[in-house]
């Protein structure tokens, strides 16, 4: 089984196992269906034989797809951007992590359980130098009718595996970015900029947010929320290394002295709603892991209506997974806001 799981995850990160060495990518996907039909006992996809199988050995199954998603959270395939990379922090308990982190200095605290839909926020105030636990919630994603296309050939690996990705991707940033939104709800007013563009004005609060932290703050927000920060920036100003920046990401990496990071933009779940405003840029405390992620790493394959309980008679298998954010920083966090 691990080999099965082994091949589908180093096919879609590009890796060639040396027996595989002289195979193309189709040939390996090939390889990886033969060895799932070979679980199933059965030859081939659709077949009355196929059908009475999965019914039979569907454990088996689901066994794979919740070790595909394991090694999905494990590796941290789901988590490597530019903002995790330098803000979060990211503990897997099926590595042994304990689900425990540790604040310094008078840190404001916000914990989010996320389940689904839905967002149930707590906020506290927790003591200098003191240890806390994320709260953990499930989190499910359906992704069994994507696996049986794969198994019927109209779905390639790299698919599947993306698509595990981005539903964990999307679950882990609405959680933060609800978080975050409730742990800005009461900044004072110095650090907090709401207009047009002003450039002195938008200095001056960033220069709060420094002042406060001792440190030069990172500036964060989407491709679209930097673009309007730097839109007022001449381009015959610019050095040809910041023309070819601009060019190539579309923003330039400083802004007045100041780091620039973009967040990806997402859709929120079933809706063409972005999860993250536009309009607004966060001024965090830069070198400081304040976004904590705990993943419980372990997996299951549940159906969520059985014996046919769906008005057209369908059965739908998600996967669930545990997890957890927290925001805590010390200092604080400013916000500009760009109408």
């Amino acid at each position: 089984m691990n080999d099965i799981v082994k091949l589908i995850c180093d096919t879609h990160r590009g890796i060639v196992p040396q027996k595989f060495a002289d195979t193309s990518k189709n040939e390996r996907e090939d390889c990886v269906r033969k060895a799932i039909f070979e679980v199933l006992g059965v030859s081939e996809y659709g077949t009355k034989e196929y059908r009475n199988s999965m019914r039979r050995n569907e454990a088996l199954v689901f066994e794979i797809i919740e070790e595909m998603v394991d090694n999905i959270v494990i590796d941290g395939d789901a988590t490597r951007d530019a903002f995790f990379n330098n803000f979060a922090e990211v503990k897997n308990l099926a590595l042994g992590d304990k689900n425990v982190f540790y604040a310094e200095g008078a840190n404001t605290l916000a914990l989010s359980k996320f389940s689904g839909n839905h967002f149930d926020i707590r906020r506290q105030r927790i003591d200098i130098g003191s240890e806390f636990q994320v709260e953990m919630s499930d989190y499910g994603i359906a992704i069994f009718e994507y696996f049986e296309r794969f198994l019927a050939g109209r779905c390639d690996l790299a698919k599947l595996v993306t698509l595990a990705q981005e539903a964990i991707n999307k679950g882990v940033s609405e959680s933060i970015y609800t978080t975050f939104n409730d742990a800005l709800t009461n900044l004072p007013s110095v650090f907090v900029f709401n207009g047009t563009y002003d450039e002195t004005g938008i200095s001056e609060t960033l220069g709060h947010v420094e002042a406060y932290n001792n440190a030069v703050p990172v500036l964060v927000g989407t491709k679209t929320a930097i673009a309007k920060l730097q839109g007022k920036v001449a381009v015959d100003s610019l050095s040809n290394e910041m023309k070819a920046q601009k060019n190539a990401l579309g923003y330039i990496e400083m802004w007045n002295g100041y780091k620039c990071l973009t967040l990806p933009q997402l859709h929120k779940k079933g809706t063409f709603d972005f999860i993250f405003d536009d309009s607004k840029i966060l001024a965090l405390p830069g070198g400081e892991k304040l976004v904590k992620v705990c993943f419980e790493g372990t997996s299951e394959v549940k159906d969520i209506a059985e014996n046919g309980d769906n008005a057209d008679k369908s059965v739908q298998t998600t996967i669930t997974l545990k997890f957890g954010t927290a925001v805590a920083y010390a200092g604080t966090i400013g916000t500009i806001t760009i109408a």
